[in-house]
């Protein structure tokens, strides 16, 4: 697994973010996403795409998958979620987000 850098606090709106995603996103075979529970709809949107992964977790729900032209198209227009307080500039509604080349 390799991490992708990004100063989060430097940009005010998640194009730069998907622009540094894209080339991996173009060549990669599976994704897994990892959200927090609560956040239903977007778990429901990524759902379309695969489906949940086995794990047992309080906090978290994991949806894996294969990338597609859809999947790469849903993931390069999701908005930029609304910021409610100042210690998360969220780029995406999810809060992380792996691909398997």
């Amino acid at each position: 697994m390799k991490p992708i850098p990004f100063d989060y606090w430097k940009y005010s709106t998640n194009e730069v973010y998907k622009s540094i995603i894209k080339p991996y996103l173009l060549c990669s075979h599976k994704f897994e996403i990892r959200y927090f529970k609560d956040e239903e709809y977007t778990i429901s949107q990524a759902l379309s795409f695969g489906k949940i992964k086995n794990e047992e977790s309080e906090f978290e729900t994991v949806i894996v998958g294969d990338v597609s032209k859809e999947f790469i198209e849903f993931i390069l227009n999701l908005p930029k979620p609304m910021q409610i307080d100042n210690i998360c500039n969220k780029m995406v509604p999810f809060f992380s987000i792996f691909f398997r080349l």
